[in-house]
């Protein structure tokens, strides 16, 4: 398979502060020599790619899966701080910020006068990825439920089950069915999470809102509406999870016709939502009901992800603000990195190799600045790099780094001094890393 490589990147990531370096400069020399042939050798040196071998759909926090629905907007004012996947094109109107890798299909387009963030960059063209099917999923979420979890059996036609999570009390929830009237079927139940295998099934669209004391993911056959917060135990809504968390929850709408995770258009809904959950929708999206009409109804916050179908906006945009429906604002429950919510599904293993972005340069920071300032890159396992200062007319003033890079990603200093030593005048400077025949730069500002 080829395709053209695309070395556009806005920023890198960095994880080793040990090597930091203020007006100072890396010799080449034998040693140095000798690790990129020893990483050469061992088949080291290559650029950043995501790893998905048995690893959950939980890890992402925000994923769609279609590529023949296009692209997948980002905008001002939202803010991704785990990874980012989207099988198709990323486009960005705004300063939208992405504090992880953030990878897709396709390419990106980055709407004029925006400013976007990539705080550990991002790779192009890698291979897609598709979501399980609703038969896995009924082969394994399901059948979990009816092999010692909760199985919530079909009620008919235009039925659905409200479920009320630590109702009566903690560690419980709360289920029963109604018809399209609101009318109720049969009794209500009551279950005690910890008597499950960690798993639950209703053959019909679900209403849920409350507090999760336990693990468990949720299976539905149908849509999956979100009629207030859902929380985990200990937290205060708009604070997040307790810090010492051990609650965990999947939602997945896997209904062959329908599958569809909604927030609703209630009364608690209409100033933010905050859910603790990672979300899974096979058929459709995350949706907001009526996200063109009304008011601003303030924040979408989740806590976790969302694992889709399909990308739809869940607000529209005016000159950058909000005027109906939400401004999504996600936060990356890190658990989710080595951890997921009972039988949450697996990604597929990748089967081929990405084209990728291979370097990347971060904005200075602090900038402006008026001591120290870091800049975070990155480029190939074994390639070598340099990065230095240089002032408005084009004079280099420092050398920051002229090395091997060793993990991929570096971090570097730089305290406002020339090469010998001389503290450099206030004004504007521009950092510029050179690697691998591609160039980035970036401008930082000193302040005395």
């Amino acid at each position: 398979m080829s395709r053209t490589r695309d070395r556009r990147v806005e920023s890198a990531g960095a994880k080793h502060s040990a090597r930091r370096f203020a007006g100072g400069v890396r010799r080449r020399g034998a040693v140095a020599l000798a690790v990129v042939a020893a990483l050469l050798i061992s088949g080291m040196a290559s650029a950043r790619t995501p790893q998905r071998e048995s690893e959950s759909f939980a890890r992402y926090q925000w994923f769609t899966e279609s590529v023949g629905g296009g692209s997948s907007w980002f905008r001002t004012g939202e803010r991704f701080e785990g990874p980012v996947h989207v099988n198709g094109d990323i486009c960005v109107d705004g300063d939208p910020w992405f504090g992880a890798i953030v990878t897709a299909g396709g390419g990106l387009t980055i709407k004029a006068g925006s400013n976007p963030t990539f705080v550990e960059g991002y790779l192009l063209h890698v291979d897609t990825i598709e979501l399980p099917s609703v038969a896995d999923i009924q082969a394994t979420v399901k059948d979990a439920a009816l092999s010692g979890g909760f199985y919530g059996a079909a009620l008919g036609n235009n039925t659905y089950y409200e479920v009320e999570l630590g109702v009566p009390s903690a560690g419980l929830f709360t289920c029963a069915g109604f018809d399209r009237y609101g009318n109720p079927i049969g009794l209500s139940m009551v279950v005690d999470v910890s008597s499950l295998n960690g798993v639950a099934w209703f053959e019909e669209p679900i209403r849920i809102s409350g507090v999760l004391d336990g693990m468990l993911t949720i299976g539905v056959n149908g849509n999956i509406e979100i009629v207030d917060d859902i929380l985990y135990d200990g937290s205060t809504p708009g604070s997040g999870p307790d810090p010492d968390c051990d609650d965990m929850l999947g939602l997945i709408a896997a209904g062959s016709a329908d599958g569809d995770i909604i927030v609703s258009y209630t009364v608690p809904n209409q100033s933010n939502c905050e859910i603790h959950a990672v979300m899974m929708a096979l058929q459709k999206s995350l949706e907001v009901e009526d996200y063109q009409h009304y008011p601003p109804r303030g924040d979408l916050i989740v806590y976790g992800g969302a694992v889709v179908d399909l990308a739809v906006p869940t607000g529209e945009y005016a000159g950058g603000l909000v005027v109906s429906g939400y401004l999504r604002d996600f936060h990356y429950d890190a658990r989710m990195s080595d951890e997921s919510p009972p039988f949450f599904p697996q990604v597929p293993s990748p089967t081929g190799v990405p084209e990728v972005a291979i370097i990347s340069l971060a904005h200075s920071l602090p900038n402006p600045f008026s001591g120290t300032t870091t800049i975070r890159f990155c480029a190939p396992q074994g390639s070598w790099a340099t990065v230095d200062v240089y002032n408005i007319a084009g004079r280099r003033v420092a050398t920051l780094f002229d090395g091997v890079v060793i993990d991929g990603s570096e971090e570097v200093g730089w305290d406002g001094r020339d090469g010998r030593g001389r503290e450099a005048a206030s004004g504007i400077y521009f950092i510029r890393m050179e690697a691998g025949g591609e160039v980035v730069t970036r401008k930082s500002v000193l302040l005395h």
